[in-house]
């Protein structure tokens, strides 16, 4: 019995706590999820995502609420991975400051929409105050950032005549929609 006891405390052994995970492979791949159901929440969720080192995070849309500008600043700074997930749910970002753009992604920055309900009916609404120009996403001039729609409803509303919804390049998955006001601005 003492000869047993002695090799299992020969035996290397690790232990972690739940959700840890070891060396870097495992970081690289690692996300970090939130729920927001408020405008506040959204703004404090999108603002943690610039400091987190972790690859990719999702916010998960809990309900539906408006944003304006003027609480973040002036638009949304990405400069890492973020998923937006609208989760069947409607969420506006309204221009009621001089803002023309409501996100801004960085070099090698990633924005994806999507729904990953069912039916896939969430809606991220982009209001233009109908006197300035504003673009749902801008990329930095040498960017090398994405913008991907994979399910759910991209739509603008009082958006000036004429203007962009997105200042450069999409890349849409079946299922991913963008819905336009009256006025007929072009996508790209």
């Amino acid at each position: 019995m003492l000869a047993l006891c002695m090799v299992l405390c020969l035996v290397p052994t690790t232990a972690f706590a739940e959700g840890e995970t070891v060396g870097k492979a495992a970081a690289a791949n690692s996300e970090v999820s939130v729920t927001v159901t408020s405008a506040a929440e959204f703004v404090k969720a999108i603002d943690d995502t610039n400091t987190r080192t972790e690859e990719t995070t999702i916010i998960r849309i809990g309900k539906n609420f408006t944003v304006s500008l003027s609480e973040c600043e002036g638009y949304f700074l990405i400069k890492t991975k973020v998923i937006i997930d609208l989760n069947y749910h409607g969420f506006s970002i309204k221009q009621d400051i001089n803002s023309d753009k409501a996100f801004y992604l960085t070099d090698g920055a990633e924005l994806t929409i999507r729904d990953s309900t069912r039916f896939q009916y969430g809606v991220l609404k982009i209001i233009g105050n109908g006197k300035n120009a504003i673009s749902a996403v801008r990329f930095s001039g040498k960017s090398n950032a994405t913008l991907r729609l994979e399910s759910g409803t991209v739509e603008g509303e009082n958006l000036e005549y004429n203007r962009k919804m997105v200042d450069g390049r999409v890349y849409g998955t079946p299922g991913g929609f963008v819905r336009l006001d009256e006025k007929k601005p072009s996508l790209l």
